[in-house]
């Protein structure tokens, strides 16, 4: 066969599997990804390197003066951080009453950007200033020691608490033993996750087929009852039949407590729930995978055990759990298909509900 159709083969084989991967890429943007894919999927391997530093108060904060492209699968968004760790611009002159808004990745929200994120929203209509003090893994201690830190230099008037019922009791009741431990380190050195192959990084920031696939691979090791199972079996308990643990209950209203002592109760919590509160159809799946019994799981349970500390220190709070759910009832998706975070359809919808709450308080 001459050198010439033994070359023009191989074009049509290549230029085959090219044509394929295509398709079964926009075939598998279709799909839903199997259930458990927030524990499965890992979308915070996709963060930024070098977004956090090292803080021996505060575990780590956000890297001030940093830019970057946060992407994943279904969303690629800028990030940028102030002088004061804050996500979003420089901190200008203040008009009205500034609040200062602290929790996890959801406050953070490195899935949307600022103009489309829930305090970004309430900026838009609210008579108060939202400033975003939020980060990845950040309790209830990180949002009373961020006000702290802010508050004379910010000339802040209250502090909106977001309270993530997936992790948040965990990570009060953890949270001591961490900063002993973060006092070894040397404050304001870049965190950098471990480097991996750049081929994978860019497919796992990418192709929805590369999330399924390792969706996949990381289900046969949850089979495995491997540790990263366990972690989640752990905070996944909550939601079931046992009791929550009074350590935990206590600790959370300790620094409840605290807070609201030094804010001068201008302080309201809002309640966020993880998904598969909300989007109940895909709860068994998520308990199934962690070796949890699906039919001991109560998913209100630790919301009512929050706001009963609530209700008996006098904190006002705002419960985002129903206006989700009756949202994604009428066919909107507030949450992310891979990750568990809200989507720019949650964050309208959580800056609605919060916007109807601040205006309760201030009726009182």
């Amino acid at each position: 066969m001459p050198i010439r159709k033994i070359f023009f083969r191989i074009f049509q084989v290549l230029c085959g599997i090219v044509v394929g991967i295509i398709l079964a890429e926009g075939f598998s943007r279709l799909v839903s990804p199997m259930g458990g894919s927030e524990f499965l999927f890992q979308a915070p391997e996709n963060a930024p390197n070098g977004m956090y530093v090292t803080d021996k108060r505060l575990l780590y904060k956000p890297n001030p003066g940093f830019q970057a492209q946060s992407r994943s699968p279904g969303y690629c968004v800028p990030i940028r951080i102030n002088e004061n760790s804050l996500r979003g611009a420089a901190v200008g002159e203040k008009k009205k009453k500034r609040w200062l808004a602290v929790g996890d990745s959801f406050t953070f929200a490195a899935q949307v950007s600022e103009e489309d994120s829930f305090l970004g929203l309430l900026n838009q209509s609210e008579e108060r200033e939202f400033l975003n003090a939020g980060a990845d893994g950040y309790g209830t201690w990180q949002a009373q020691l961020r006000y702290k830190e802010l508050d004379k230099e910010l000339d802040l008037d209250g502090l909106l608490v977001v309270f993530f019922i997936g992790n948040d009791f965990h990570d009060n009741q953890h949270f001591q033993n961490a900063k002993r431990k973060a006092s070894a380190r040397p404050s304001g050195q870049p965190i950098l996750a471990k480097s991996k192959h750049p081929v994978l990084s860019f497919l796992s920031r990418r192709s929805h087929l590369y999330a399924h696939w390792k969706i996949y691979q990381r289900a046969k090791l949850f089979s495995q009852q491997s540790p990263e199972q366990a972690r989640w079996y752990s905070e996944l308990m909550l939601f079931t039949e046992r009791e929550m643990s009074v350590d935990m209950m206590q600790t959370t209203e300790k620094v409840l407590r605290d807070t609201q002592w030094y804010v001068d109760n201008n302080l309201m919590v809002a309640i966020a729930a993880p998904y598969f509160v909300v989007e109940q159809d895909r709860s068994d799946a998520a308990f199934s995978l962690v070796g949890l019994d699906p039919q001991l799981v109560k998913p209100d349970m630790p919301t009512k055990a929050l706001i009963e500390v609530l209700e008996r220190l006098g904190i006002a709070y705002c419960d985002l759990t129903p206006d989700l759910r009756s949202a994604y009832q009428q066919g909107e998706i507030p949450y992310l298909a891979y990750d568990g975070h809200w989507s720019r359809s949650g964050h309208r919808i959580v800056a609605q509900t919060l916007s109807k709450c601040f205006a309760d308080v201030d009726r009182r």
